[in-house]
Parts: structure tokens; sequence; C-alpha cells
């Protein structure tokens, strides 16, 4: 009889240290990425409902060598025991595949829920824009390009992940209102 209170004994401690250990096991195997969307982005060389143009004011093309851009890092995990931290994030602007802006971004965390803006002005050098103007003007779009590099280490109640490169870029289209296209949020994703 009491080899078969021990037996049981043994097999309810099995279930319960299994049932606990499973949950670590999802935790420490599962792979969290946070998402990334570009909410805003607007150009005013390409505004071409303002009152002066880049062909004949050179002060305006100087004051308007410009991106305005608003983009979210998100982590959606919900597990108080997960955080996001960041090492030295690049956002960089391409035009015809070319490089015509880079913005840097010091190191940061993020916890559970947490929704990180980076909302900033960037300066544009070696941008064609009489090309790009030309093709709003006509009732076109200019198709830009944004990507986002950095390193993200997960850590975890339990543990680290080790770090995880992030490349993701979106392709954007802006209008002769100088803004992007789209309304909706657009989604960076892995290249």
């Amino acid at each position: 009889m009491s080899n078969q209170i021990l037996c049981g004994c043994a097999v309810l401690v099995g279930v319960v240290l299994l049932l606990t250990c499973i949950p670590m096991i999802i935790l420490s195997v599962k792979s969290y990425t946070p998402h990334c969307y570009l909410h805003d982005l607007y150009i005013p060389a390409l505004n071409t409902k303002l009152p002066t143009s880049i062909s004949n004011t050179s002060a305006f093309a100087v004051a308007a060598t410009f991106i305005f851009f608003d983009v979210k890092l998100q982590n959606g995990i919900t597990s108080d025991s997960v955080r996001f931290r960041y090492s030295n994030s690049t956002l960089a602007f391409y035009y015809a595949s070319k490089t015509i802006a880079n913005y840097t971004v010091a190191r940061f965390s993020q916890g559970k829920e947490e929704t990180t803006h980076l909302h900033d002005v960037v300066e544009t050098l070696g941008m064609p824009w009489r090309d790009a103007l030309a093709a709003v003007s006509g009732g076109s779009t200019a198709a830009f390009t944004v990507e986002l590099a950095t390193t993200v280490k997960v850590r975890r109640e339990f543990g680290r992940s080790g770090h995880k490169v992030l490349l993701l870029r979106a392709d954007v289209n802006v209008n002769g209102s100088g803004e992007r296209v789209r309304n909706k949020a657009i989604r960076l994703v892995a290249k």
C-alpha cells in the first residue's frame, strides 16, 4: 500500500513539474521580434500646392530639402518577462536606389507592450529633386524606400536570447502634396 502511495505522489510531483516547466520552455524557444511601422512621411519639396517651387526659388530649395517622418517600433509581447534592447538604430531613406538621407537613434529598451515613436526631420543629400518633382507634377507618384537596420537583444526572465540583427524595409509612394499615398501605417518587413 505504501508503494502505491509513493508512486502516486511521484507521478503527481512529476505532472506538476512538467506543467510548470512547459511555459518556461515555450518562452525560451519562441522567437520574439518587434513590429515596425511607418506612420507618417512628408517631403515638402514635392508639395506642388506650395506657392513656390524648387524650379524658381533657390531659398525654397534649401529650406525644403528635408524629410519629416514618424516610425513606430512596437513590442506587442504581453509577458512581463520579455524586454527588447536595441543597439544604435539607423533609418535610411532611398530614392531610385540611391541613399538620400540617414538618421541614427541611440540605443534604447522597450518593456511589455511599449511603443517607441521615432519622429524627426532629416536633411537629404544628393536627392535628384527635379526628377521626383517631375514625377509628382504629372499626377504620378515618386517611389521612396525606408530601411531600418538595428540589432535587438531579447531579454527574458529566464535568460537572454543573444543578438538578433534586424534589417526591415518598406516601399513608400509620395504624391503631389508631398505625403505618402496610403493613409494606413506601412509595416516595415524583413528584406
